[in-house]
């Protein structure tokens, strides 16, 4: 008995860990969504402020979901990757919004490409985020079709963003330019959609993550 329940409370110990990575996970995708607000602050130098400020928060999420998954000895190697792999795809959402908003502080944009690259991400980072709340729910199973939904649209949109930077590529390139400063602002505006564009790629990656801890049962 005595055994019996040593190794009770032990496990009992392990358990607010599990609860506590859920719960970061949680935060990191609501700081997320905080930074898909931001960008649409008109004010290009206080928009890039407070998404740096994010950014630095989401840093310290990731620091400690991962010191709570190296202490977390109730899963298994693989799972503990799996975690963290989804936390860093997040930060890479939020990493290459943050660089598009810092260049949108130097140059105005030609058009509303980068705008509509903006509505797609903004889209699916709410599809993420309740992807993310679904997985690490007790009951996600009874959701589970949900979550599958979920991130089947993130697939859906990114597709949409891919067709669309392809043909603002090809347009730019066509683009006749008057003068050097014309070429230097083209070029710094493709950044700016490349970065967006990998945004878009990274809500894909996070989309993936969701699906495959889906399918190896859970947070």
């Amino acid at each position: 008995m005595i055994a019996f329940l040593r190794k009770f409370f032990n496990f009992r110990m392990f358990l607010p860990k599990q609860l506590e990575v859920r719960r970061h996970l949680r935060s990191l995708v609501d700081i997320l969504e905080l930074v898909a607000n931001s960008t649409k602050d008109e004010n290009a130098v206080e928009r890039y402020k407070s998404i740096k400020t994010l950014e630095a928060k989401a840093d310290e999420i990731i620091h400690e979901i991962s010191n709570k998954l190296a202490y977390d000895h109730t899963r298994v190697t693989e799972e503990k990757a799996d975690i963290k792999h989804l936390a860093e795809c997040i930060d890479d959402v939020i990493d290459n919004l943050t660089e598009a908003m810092f260049l949108l502080t130097v140059i105005r944009p030609p058009d509303d490409s980068c705008y509509h690259f903006l509505s797609l991400l903004d889209e699916a980072i709410q599809h993420i985020r309740m992807s993310i709340y679904l997985i690490t729910a007790k009951d996600w199973r009874a959701r589970e079709q949900d979550i599958i939904k979920s991130c089947e649209e993130v697939n859906r949109i990114e597709n949409l963003g891919d067709n669309h930077y392809r043909s603002l590529f090809v347009s730019i390139k066509q683009q006749k330019y008057k003068n050097i400063q014309e070429l230097k602002e083209s070029f710094l505006y493709l950044r700016v959609i490349d970065f967006l564009e990998r945004a878009l790629d990274a809500c894909e990656d996070v989309a993936d993550m969701v699906d495959t801890i889906r399918l190896k049962g859970g947070v």
